[in-house]
């Protein structure tokens, strides 16, 4: 569906900078280029700095889309801010495992080791980047309130892996996905070869992050949208765009049972005092 007018406003997509790389990426702005030529509309990116900046986006009606990670999805749909289109797949999966990482060479290389290593974190409502890891340890009787000499955010899972691998801080927390007991992609993958890192807790399956909208958009021009990005990875020329911009291979439908169980688990959490962020 194709949707024009006399006077219409651009149309914004969120997503949060990637650390170590362009806060717009060559390929997103084609990717998002290549919808607004789909439906008729302008979509132009929306930059956050940080996860927690995309809530006030929301609040104040300055975006449309966004591309959310799991938590501040839920956080938003508590609200009533937004709605599920999509969610990504990657590898076939829906899903990522938390882990926490080490170079090969760390003398924190399992988990009775890890007292007094400077934890490299991604943001504090990352759930493969801190949430997850953090109620991992605490099942396995290790406090992480107290393990840990440091605890730094980066901002993204890239800039977190580089400081590891550059020696700037000595665990890290981030996501992997596993073909088996073999890992496809990780939060490390830019940085090194896989022999270089080890993983010392393979922990909770996360859902993947969701392609939302807000809940005040008009719903002909969301689905429009999503029925756009839902085509993307068969078309020859969005294809490698989505894989360049994103990582992502297909979209399927959200397991919103998933997002509940997460949901739950979080609020635990916090009860507990395991998330100091929250």
């Amino acid at each position: 569906m194709i949707f024009r007018g006399m006077v219409e406003r651009e149309l914004s997509f969120a997503l949060t900078w990637q650390r170590n790389a362009q806060p717009i990426g060559e390929a997103a702005s084609k990717l998002l280029r290549w919808v607004s030529g789909r439906v008729g509309r302008t979509i132009v990116p929306h930059v956050a700095l940080s996860y927690e900046e995309l809530l006030p986006s929301f609040e104040k009606e300055q975006v449309d889309f966004a591309w959310l990670p799991p938590i501040v999805f839920l956080k938003l749909r508590e609200k009533d801010l937004a709605r599920t289109l999509l969610v990504n797949q990657r590898h076939g999966s829906s899903t990522f495992c938390a882990v926490l990482a080490v170079h090969s060479s760390s003398r924190h290389y399992a988990l009775d080791r890890l007292r007094g290593a400077r934890a490299a974190w991604v943001d504090p409502h990352s759930a493969t980047g801190y949430v997850l890891q953090r109620m991992d340890l605490a099942a396995r009787r290790i406090d992480p309130r107290t393990t840990f000499s440091e605890d730094r955010f980066f901002g993204s899972h890239d800039a977190a892996a580089r400081a590891v691998f550059e020696g700037r801080s000595d665990v890290l927390g981030t996501f992997a996905l596993y073909e088996g007991d073999r890992i496809a992609r990780a939060g490390f993958s830019s940085q090194g070869s896989a022999s270089e890192w080890r993983v010392v807790l393979r922990g909770h399956e996360a859902p993947s992050d969701v392609l939302a909208t807000h809940t005040k958009l008009d719903p002909a021009l969301a689905q429009a949208v999503r029925d756009a990005l839902g085509a993307a990875p068969a078309d020859p020329e969005a294809s490698p765009l989505l894989r360049d911009a994103f990582h992502v291979d297909q979209f399927a439908e959200a397991d919103e049972g998933r997002y509940a169980d997460l949901a739950e688990a979080i609020e635990r959490a916090r009860k507990e005092g395991l998330l100091l962020h929250f």
